[in-house]
């Protein structure tokens, strides 16, 4: 999945691809407007027989809420947290 957001922060675009055993493959298309209503949604299937992948893509497997702060705050990630260390230690 990815997700596109606007300057304030707010998510605009999802698209979301997909595959099933049976070889299915899928495009999935959300357009949101600067108030996070879905104003598009689009399922293409690209190859296979299909599968029953949600026709509306269910709105808690999105990134819709506190983007900005989410982007912004740091890792928990211990080997982030190193990382950035090393990289400090020598001069970059």
């Amino acid at each position: 999945r990815e997700h596109y957001y606007d300057e304030a922060g707010r998510l605009r675009f999802v698209f979301i691809t997909g595959g099933a055993v049976n070889g299915t493959e899928l495009e999935h298309r959300i357009y949101f407007d600067e108030t996070g209503k879905r104003i598009w949604e689009e399922q293409t299937f690209k190859k296979g027989p299909g599968y029953t992948f949600p026709a509306i893509w269910p709105e808690d497997q999105l990134q819709m809420t506190d983007v900005a702060e989410k982007f912004s705050a740091k890792s928990p990630c211990p080997e982030t947290k190193q990382s950035a260390g090393k990289q400090k230690r020598s001069g970059r």
